[in-house]
């Protein structure tokens, strides 16, 4: 089941937005906080890692959040 699906733009700017779409989606979830925050700060790390030092540049980002039985995944894509 897919819980979050969002692309922005392959920027700083864009990572943040990220972030903050996967905080509201985390905060209906009922998981620890110290497992929504190493979440966001995970995918905020790789994402700008990636805006950084991609080669070629990466133009877009997506995020899709997906529930898979009693797994969460996270997908992160340029």
């Amino acid at each position: 089941m897919t819980l979050l699906e969002e692309a922005s733009p392959a920027t700083l700017a864009g990572v943040s937005q990220l972030r903050r779409s996967l905080r509201l989606c985390l905060s209906e979830l009922r998981l620890p906080p110290r497992t929504r925050d190493d979440l966001q700060l995970a995918i905020a790390e790789l994402g700008s890692n990636i805006v950084r030092h991609g080669t070629p540049a990466a133009t877009t980002l997506g995020l899709r959040l997906s529930l898979e039985r009693d797994l969460l995944r996270a997908d992160l894509e340029d």
